[in-house]
């Protein structure tokens, strides 16, 4: 039996991770509610984006500079008329 779930997971990784992430929304969507999972995951994505940054060897406090920027032009963009 252990031999077919590890064949499984080899054959369809994406599948698996997929489903993991998907009862893990479900799990943080049941203990701190919807916008709590928006703001977890909103979070996480920035902090995925310094790392990113960080790791590519860009200077942290331009980038996020440039990351405000970015974000002030699109609600510039958004609320003009």
């Amino acid at each position: 039996m252990k031999e077919r779930i590890t064949e499984f997971i080899r054959s369809h990784p994406y599948a698996v991770v997929g489903c993991a992430c998907g009862v893990l929304a479900a799990l943080f969507m049941m203990l701190v509610g919807f916008w709590g999972t928006i703001l977890v995951l909103l979070f996480g994505g920035f902090g995925l984006w310094l790392g990113t940054s960080k790791d590519r060897g860009r200077d942290l406090p331009e980038s996020l500079y440039r990351f405000f920027n970015k974000i002030k032009d699109f609600f510039n963009g958004l609320f003009s008329r």
